[in-house]
C-alpha cells in the first residue's frame, strides 16, 4: 500500500465523519493509521470519535501514539487532557 492510499482513507473517515457515520469515520481512519502509522492528525480525529463514543481508554491509547510521532503536536496534548480519568 502507498501513500496515496492512506491519503484517501484519511479522506473517506472525514467525509464519513462529516455524514455523522462515525463507525465508518472509525474504519477508514484505521485504516489510513494501518498504511501510514506516523499520522498524528488522523489520531487525534480518531481519538476524538473514539472518545465521543464512549471509548475513551482506546482514544487515550491512540493519543498516545501520536504523541510517540510528535511529541510537541498540541491537539494530542489538549484531547488526552480533556479525556476522563
Amino acid at each position: 500500500m502507498d501513500q496515496t492510499q492512506s491519503a484517501v482513507a484519511a479522506a473517506l473517515g472525514a467525509y464519513w465523519m462529516q455524514l455523522g457515520n462515525a463507525d465508518q469515520a472509525i474504519h477508514f481512519w484505521n485504516r489510513a493509521l494501518s498504511i501510514s502509522p506516523a499520522l498524528v492528525l488522523v489520531r487525534v480525529n480518531l481519538a476524538e470519535v473514539l472518545s465521543r463514543a464512549g471509548r475513551p481508554e482506546e482514544a487515550r491509547s491512540v493519543l498516545l501514539k501520536a504523541l510517540q510521532f510528535n511529541p510537541a503536536f498540541q491537539p494530542a496534548r489538549d484531547l488526552l487532557n480533556r479525556l476522563p480519568k
